[in-house]
């Protein structure tokens, strides 16, 4: 069975391809501002490089943040809409956080966090755990901190932290200087396809963070 992920980062949008538990393709494009009208059309061609038709994908999961407002709403309806009345497709979300997260390779039982550049001088912190076959799952700890509250909240904490490379200065410039963070240019996308945290639901609209700095409850 052929399933998909496409989850929107901060600079780009990823996608990935299976079958079953095999990758059969990543790719990644810019999605800023007017990028991300050619998303479906990435997507679509991306099937067709790889000799699948589009149908044929009975899985979609997408990356439901933290990220932008727009490019989590784009790809949530999207997929909304492809999946319209199809009862042989299932959709999910699961927070584009467990793909940043998977690329610490973190223990069973092991807690990290994963950083994303708030806007106006604030962290978001999105707090992971990791499951056996480097799985991980959402702790619930989140938490939205400028330079004296970040300064507070790491003063006494131990544990590994994870950014994308391309918000690791705006990042710098809340973090205490001596918080160390790992920092990755992408995420492990097909990890969203593979963790098992969550069901496939069909619902969409469980958005981590819907705007900059401001996180909802599910």
């Amino acid at each position: 069975m052929y399933s998909a992920v496409i989850d929107p980062a901060p600079d780009h949008a990823a996608f990935a391809l299976l079958e079953d538990d095999r990758i059969i393709a990543i790719e990644r494009r810019p999605m800023r501002g007017r990028d991300a009208a050619a998303l479906p059309v990435f997507i679509l061609e991306t099937l067709k490089n790889n000799n699948v038709d589009f149908s044929a994908v009975k899985r979609w999961t997408v990356g439901s943040g933290p990220g932008s407002f727009t490019g989590l709403r784009l790809v949530a309806a999207l997929v909304s809409a492809w999946s319209l009345g199809k009862e042989d497709v299932k959709t999910r979300n699961v927070p584009g956080a467990v793909a940043l997260g998977a690329m610490l390779k973190l223990a069973p039982g092991e807690k990290a966090g994963v950083l994303y550049d708030g806007r106006n001088r604030e962290v978001l912190y999105f707090g992971v755990e990791g499951l056996p076959g480097n799985d991980l799952k959402p702790t619930g700890e989140t938490a939205v901190l400028n330079a004296e509250q970040a300064a507070e909240f790491f003063s006494s904490r131990k544990e590994r932290l994870a950014m994308f490379s391309s918000e690791s200065k705006a990042i710098a410039l809340v973090l205490p200087e001596d918080v160390k963070v790992e920092s990755f240019e992408y995420a492990d996308t097909a990890r969203l396809a593979l963790t098992e945290v969550q069901d496939f639901d069909n619902d969409l609209t469980r958005l981590v963070y819907i705007r900059p700095a401001v996180y909802t409850q599910n």
